[in-house]
């Protein structure tokens, strides 16, 4: 066997105390007791919150007035737009030709003859090709009604009646082409033609 050395284990030394000394404890200091919030302080957060809670109302009143003033003036341009739409209108209606032709006539001008030619080598006077274009006659056809009518220019009356005839044109023009689901005249009927 094998010789080991052999250790001793001891305790934890511990200070040694002595027996006159005493631990001393020593006292904290006094808690002092605790103080309410300070009026001011209430004052202050107080006066914070109304101060924010005004500003807010007047936010707000500045906000709604703002959109009444934008409505109004959303409504105003559109206003605006419209009596310039009328306005583009009458301007064109008298631009057309038909007014203006309807105005020269009402300060007596009259319409220009065909064109004439000269020819040098004859020295005849013979009328040009566009003599078969030129239309004897005024825009307005039989002394009320216009040869073209212009919706802008013709009266509600005028404009019905124009109206009503190219219907009646165009129903007379699919009876006598015939149209789908139109009924034909028996065999052997006479026609009222």
């Amino acid at each position: 066997m094998s010789t080991a050395v052999k250790k001793t284990v001891t305790p934890l030394e511990q200070p040694e105390s002595r027996p006159n000394e005493r631990r001393r404890f020593t006292a904290l200091p006094r808690l002092a007791p605790r103080r309410g919030p300070k009026l001011v302080h209430g004052v202050v957060a107080l006066s914070g919150l109304i101060a924010i809670v005004v500003a807010q109302l007047i936010m707000s009143v500045a906000l709604s007035d703002g959109a009444y003033e934008l409505r109004a003036l959303q409504l105003e341009q559109a206003q605006a737009e419209r009596t310039q739409q009328g306005l583009q209108e009458q301007v064109i209606a008298l631009e057309s030709p038909q007014h203006l032709a309807m105005s020269a006539e009402a300060l007596g001008m009259e319409n220009g003859d065909q064109r004439q030619f000269i020819e040098l080598s004859t020295g005849s006077v013979t009328t040009g090709p566009d003599a078969l274009h030129v239309e004897n006659g005024s825009v307005v056809a039989d002394g009320s009604r216009l040869a073209v009518p212009n919706e802008l220019v013709m009266s509600e009356n005028e404009l019905r009646e124009a109206r009503q005839g190219r219907a009646m044109d165009d129903q007379r023009q699919r009876e006598s082409d015939g149209y789908p689901g139109m009924l034909l005249p028996a065999e052997g009927v006479a026609s009222q033609e």
